[in-house]
């Protein structure tokens, strides 16, 4: 969650959220910026997507 109005829930909720679908190696790579697979990289991005909706009201 990207935004100045996230609470630290929020954050906490997606990161939990996050780590229940990737490894911490996979966390790593993401946090890293250096994931270059395109269907990994879909994958993160539905998984963010999901879990920011998710999350909102943790």
């Amino acid at each position: 969650m990207a935004s100045e109005e996230a609470t630290e829930a929020q954050c906490s909720c997606l990161a939990d959220y996050v780590h229940k679908h990737f490894s911490d190696r996979e966390v790593q790579e993401i946090m890293n910026q250096t994931v270059t697979d395109p269907a990994m990289q879909q994958k993160i991005e539905g998984i963010v997507r999901v879990g920011s909706r998710q999350c909102l009201n943790p």
